[in-house]
């Protein structure tokens, strides 16, 4: 079940990144080049096997049970293979970023609560007044 919720979240990172495009690219580059595998490669017959090919192809298992032979097959496994490189390579710097700016707004949230509570300094209860006390000294360490 964590695993679904890791899942769900980062695909909400992406989408809000809007870098989905950049998966729906490279999910119908997969499906068209093993299309076009199937259509050109002599030994890949069959769109499972073709599609198995670009998997293993996409990344860089490299299983050998089948391989291009042909100049177009061996142009799509590059093309196909270096978009995702490409696009696994993005991906995590695009949540990392995300996740930056999400801890630089809290912050930024939290030092104008902060300095909302010190302009009211003669207005706060002493519960308060202690709270900012413990955080200054939090802050002073």
């Amino acid at each position: 079940m964590r695993k679904i919720k890791r899942v769900r979240f980062l695909w909400t990172i992406i989408k809000r990144t809007h870098a989905e495009r950049l998966v729906y690219s490279l999910l119908v580059s997969v499906f068209v080049s093993a299309l076009i595998l199937c259509l050109v490669e002599p030994d890949i017959n069959r769109y499972g096997d073709a599609l198995w090919y670009t998997c293993v192809s996409i990344f860089t298992i490299g299983f050998g049970d089948f391989a291009a032979v042909t100049v177009t097959g061996r142009i799509v496994t590059i093309v196909v293979t270096l978009q995702a490189l490409l696009v696994l390579a993005i991906i995590p710097g695009i949540v990392t970023s995300y996740y930056i700016d999400v801890v630089k707004e809290n912050r930024k949230e939290s030092v104008t609560l902060f300095m909302d509570k010190l302009e009211r300094l003669p207005d706060l209860s002493r519960e308060e007044l202690e709270e900012i006390s413990e955080r200054v000294r939090q802050m002073t360490k």
